[in-house]
């Protein structure tokens, strides 16, 4: 059965969405199905997608799962543009691809195909790694702070929490991050966990979703390069009626 995940990310530095079904992880690379297969949608004056667009492209997306015999596997879209994966057996059944293309007179459609043995675009585009998924925590966590009565507008301090196997993996961290702009702030120590040894990191920022992302992005991709991680981030409420916001 399909298991779609969705998050937001981006796209040739453009914000877009991102779908991937994560059932297929665990066949991932499928040996019988090495070739990589996409579409991309768009209107034919390259502009933002139209409500008609969109619909055009819900349609391109039904004939693709219903006649091509291939794996449907994600898609990225922003707002001018869709484009979907698939993986196959043959190259040769592009050809049914390029049909569905063809025939779609609204849109502009364009079609590609390559080797993919590896599910490189499927593991290292599609799938999200560790920041990637963070992205959907934190719009999950603002709505909670949002129906709380926070104003997420407002800056404040926002404190995250890292965590490594090595004592020595924060010292080393801790001026990597200093240097990328988060405040240090005190060490911590979890003996229950995997990766015991903690410090907090600390931003000023809103709880706007694009601001919190790229400090989770920084965070997570700094704890990475020292085997670390980020375990969650907290800050105060700051209600819509405080002389703060």
């Amino acid at each position: 059965m399909p298991d779609w995940f969705t998050y937001e990310w981006h796209m040739e530095g453009d914000p877009a969405n991102f779908a991937v079904d994560t059932s297929y992880l665990s066949k991932a690379p499928h040996p019988n199905k090495p070739v990589l297969m996409h579409i991309r949608c768009e209107m034919q004056d390259q502009g933002e997608l139209s409500a008609r667009g969109r619909r055009h492209i819900d349609r391109v997306e039904k004939k693709c799962i219903k006649e091509l015999k291939a794996l449907y596997v994600g898609y990225i879209q922003d707002a001018s543009r869709r484009v979907m994966f698939f993986y196959t057996d043959r190259p040769e059944r592009s050809r049914a691809l390029e049909e569905i293309a063809d025939k779609e007179r609204f849109l502009y459609c364009a079609v590609g195909c390559t080797d993919d043995p590896e599910w490189n675009t499927y593991l290292g585009l599609l799938y999200p790694d560790a920041a990637k998924f963070q992205t959907e925590s934190n719009r999950e966590n603002i709505e909670l702070y949002r129906r709380k009565g926070d104003c997420v507008t407002a800056a404040r301090r926002i404190t995250f929490h890292m965590y490594f196997p090595l004592e020595n993996h924060v010292v080393q961290f801790a001026e990597e991050a200093r240097l990328a702009g988060f405040a240090i702030g005190d060490v911590e120590f979890s003996p229950e966990l995997d990766e015991p040894y903690g410090i907090a990191l600390h931003r000023i920022g809103t709880l706007e979703k694009p601001c919190l992302d790229a400090y989770t992005t920084d965070a997570i991709y700094l704890a990475e390069k020292y085997l670390g991680k980020l375990l969650y981030w907290n800050c105060p409420m700051i209600p819509k009626n405080s002389p703060l916001r």
